[in-house]
């Protein structure tokens, strides 16, 4: 039996939501100073970032629109969107701009609705600092669980207990999830 047209359409709908959030939160990674109120709430937690729902401008004009939706609903459709990676990587991008809005929040955090208020150029840059310093724990960490599923594939190796198909499974999910650093995290923006 085919898929109803509307079933259709709320998947369309449900993922073009979740490709908005995901470019949402990696401008709030690369542009903590200029985020739509609410997102540094919504990120403390899979279900309430489920629920966000936001209409926001980025500076090229481009219209990002996040509608609400259950987190089954959010799972599902960014496994199915987000490549590669789906939840986990929309989950750890999350996780990554709680980081630097929190960071950036100890820093008279400012919203998209007060762009009046500025923050100081030594507060700039103390935050600009603390995001290289963020981004290159994280690539160590990920390096280093790299380091550590490779030694223990070479471990169960020599002992005999090894099920390749298994093995490259392990080490595929690595991977990827050390590859799913996104790239605006890395990057320091003088404003």
């Amino acid at each position: 039996m085919p898929t109803p047209a509307h079933k259709i359409k709320e998947m369309e709908d449900n993922g073009s939501s979740v490709l908005a959030l995901v470019e949402l939160l990696l401008y709030a990674i690369s542009e903590p100073n200029n985020t739509p109120m609410g997102l540094q709430e919504a990120c403390k937690s899979q279900g309430k970032l489920a629920m966000y729902s936001c209409e926001f401008s980025l500076e090229d004009s481009k219209l990002l629109v996040v509608t609400p939706m259950s987190l089954n609903t959010l799972k599902k459709t960014a496994d199915r969107v987000v490549a590669p990676g789906g939840f986990l990587k929309l989950d750890h991008i999350r996780r990554d701009a709680l980081n630097v809005l929190s960071a950036y929040s100890k820093k008279d955090y400012q919203s998209k609705d007060c762009p009046a208020c500025a923050t100081p150029a030594a507060d700039r840059s103390e935050v600009r600092m603390q995001h290289l310093i963020d981004s290159f724990s994280d690539f160590t960490e990920r390096y280093n669980g790299l380091l550590r599923i490779t030694r223990n594939i070479i471990r169960r190796a020599s002992e005999g207990k090894f099920n390749r198909a298994n093995e490259e499974r392990l080490l595929k999910e690595h991977l990827e999830q050390a590859l799913a650093l996104p790239k605006p995290h890395l990057k320091i923006v003088d404003q």
